[in-house]
C-alpha cells in the first residue's frame, strides 16, 4: 500500500492532564465560575459532563510540584482503563502564564498565543468583527480525541463560548467519518473548535449547515498557503467533501493531464452539530498531518520536496518547515473570518476560491450508486451544499440528465474515478 510504519515499540501513552489558557486571561474566571455553578459536583472540584467527568485544578497553586503532576487519585486500573471515557480528566486552569514545555512537551503556548495576536493583528479594524476562534484553548499531550471532549459533553458544549478548540498532539480515539477511529501520533495537527449559528438565516430559511465544512477545510489550505512568503503555490487542494491532499513534487506524469498527477492525503475533517438552546452549536474537527514521517507523507515532507527540487532548480530560497503552532494560529485566523463572512454572506462569497483549490472540476466519474453511469462532475449545488454531476455517453458528452450526491452519504475514491455510497 506504499505505507511506512514505525518499528518502534513504545507504549501507547496514558491520558495527559489538561491545560486550559487564554489569549485574555480574564476570559477564564467567569468561564469556570460557570462550569462550576452549572455542571459542578457538590463538595468536590468535578464538572460532570454527559461522556466526561473533569476535575479543575488552578495551575498556580503548589498541588503542581513534580511529585504531584499525575493523575491524581486514580488507581493504574483506572488510569489505563481500556474505557478511556471512564477515567476522570485534570484541568489545570492557567490565570497567569502558560504551561512550560515539562507539562506541554509538545505544543508550545508562548509561540501559538504570540503568532495568534500576530496574524489577528494584521486583519487590522476588521479583527474586531470576526469570530476569535482559538482564542481559549483547552490543550493536552495526550487526550482521547479533541472532538470527543466537546461534542460527546453536550451539557458542557452548551456553556462554552464560540471560538474555544481542544487541541490534542495525541489521540488515542481520534474520531472520523462513519465509526472511524485512529490514533494519531505527535506532528499531527489535531484540534477541534465551537462553533454558533441560528436556526434560520436572515430570509427565514433552514440555516446551510452543509457548507460548514467546506468553509473549515478552505480556511486550513488558505494557512497553508498564507503560511510564510513563498508559499503561494503550495501544491495542496481540496477533496470532496471533506480531505485535504498534496500533489507530490517529484511525480513526472506522462502528459499535463491533471488526472494523471499523483496526490498524497495530508488532512482531513470532520463537523458535528447539535441544536443546544435553540441555536445550532458545531464543533469542527481537523486533522492535519504537519510532520509526521509515516504512514504516508507530511506537509514538511513536501518542503523538504520542494526544496530539494523545483525550488533549487529555480534557485529559489528553501521554505521554512511548517510549526503546529503558527499553522495552527493562522488557521483559526482564516477560519474565524470566513466563519464570519459565511454567516451573513453564505457560501457565495467563497464558490470561486473553492473551486480554484479543489481537485473534481470537469472530472468524469462513475457513480457506483446509479447502475455505474459515468458523469462529469459540475460543481455544488447552492442550496443544499451537493456535490451535481451530469451524465455523459462514451465519448464523455453530456446527455442532459444530472444527479445530486451528498456528501455525508458517498465517499469519492480518487485513484478510481469513483463515487461510492457510503457504508
Amino acid at each position: 500500500m506504499g505505507l511506512k510504519v514505525d518499528p518502534s515499540t513504545t507504549p501507547i501513552p496514558g491520558l495527559s492532564r489538561l491545560s486550559l489558557t487564554a489569549l485574555d486571561r480574564s476570559v477564564l474566571p467567569p468561564l469556570i465560575k460557570t462550569l462550576q455553578a452549572e455542571l459542578g459536583q457538590q463538595g468536590t472540584n468535578q464538572i460532570k459532563g454527559f461522556n466526561d467527568t473533569f476535575r479543575i485544578w488552578d495551575a498556580n497553586q503548589e498541588r503542581l510540584n513534580k511529585e504531584e503532576h499525575k493523575l491524581d487519585g486514580q488507581t493504574d486500573d483506572e488510569r489505563f482503563n481500556p474505557d478511556l471515557d471512564k477515567v476522570i480528566k485534570d484541568i489545570d486552569v492557567y490565570y497567569n502564564g502558560y504551561p512550560d514545555n515539562k507539562i506541554s512537551s509538545h505544543f508550545n503556548h508562548e509561540l501559538y498565543y504570540s503568532s495568534l495576536q500576530k496574524f489577528t493583528n494584521a486583519e487590522g479594524e476588521a479583527a474586531l468583527y470576526i469570530e476569535k476562534s482559538g482564542n481559549v484553548i483547552l490543550y493536552g499531550d495526550v487526550v482521547t480525541s479533541t472532538s470527543t471532549m466537546l461534542y460527546k459533553n453536550f451539557n458542557l458544549l452548551r456553556l462554552l463560548p464560540a471560538g474555544l478548540a481542544a487541541v490534542g498532539s495525541v489521540q488515542l480515539a481520534g474520531r472520523g467519518r462513519g465509526n472511524n477511529v485512529w490514533v494519531n501520533p505527535p506532528g499531527v495537527l489535531a484540534t477541534s473548535s465551537v462553533h454558533r449559528m441560528p436556526l434560520h438565516d436572515r430570509n427565514n430559511l433552514p440555516a446551510p449547515l452543509v457548507f460548514v465544512q467546506y468553509i473549515v477545510s478552505l480556511a486550513m489550505v488558505e494557512a497553508i498557503r498564507s503560511f510564510d512568503s513563498g508559499f503561494e503555490d503550495f501544491p495542496v487542494r481540496l477533496k470532496w467533501p471533506n480531505d485535504i491532499y498534496c500533489e507530490n513534487p517529484d511525480f513526472k506524469p506522462d502528459s499535463k493531464d491533471e488526472s494523471n498527477l499523483e496526490f498524497y492525503k495530508v488532512g482531513g475533517l470532520l463537523v458535528n452539530s447539535n441544536v443546544l438552546d435553540n441555536e445550532y452549536v458545531l464543533v469542527a474537527g481537523m486533522g492535519v498531518n504537519v510532520s509526521n514521517y509515516a504512514p504516508s507523507i507530511s506537509l514538511n515532507t513536501i518542503v523538504n520536496k520542494l526544496n530539494n527540487g523545483i525550488r533549487k532548480t529555480k534557485n529559489l530560497p528553501p521554505l521554512r518547515h511548517f510549526t503546529i503552532e503558527e499553522l495552527l494560529a493562522k488557521y483559526f485566523v482564516f477560519l474565524g473570518v470566513m466563519f464570519t463572512r459565511f454567516r451573513f454572506m453564505g457560501f457565495g462569497a467563497f464558490e470561486d476560491l473553492y473551486y480554484q483549490r479543489w481537485l473534481h472540476s470537469n472530472k468524469i466519474v462513475t457513480l457506483e450508486q446509479h447502475n455505474n453511469v459515468k458523469a462529469k462532475i459540475i460543481g455544488i449545488s447552492k442550496d443544499y451544499g451537493m456535490l451535481i454531476v451530469e451524465e455523459v455517453d462514451r465519448n464523455n458528452k453530456p446527455i442532459g440528465k444530472t444527479y445530486e450526491l451528498q456528501p455525508d452519504g458517498n465517499s469519492f475514491d480518487m485513484m478510481k474515478g469513483l463515487l461510492k455510497k457510503k457504508t
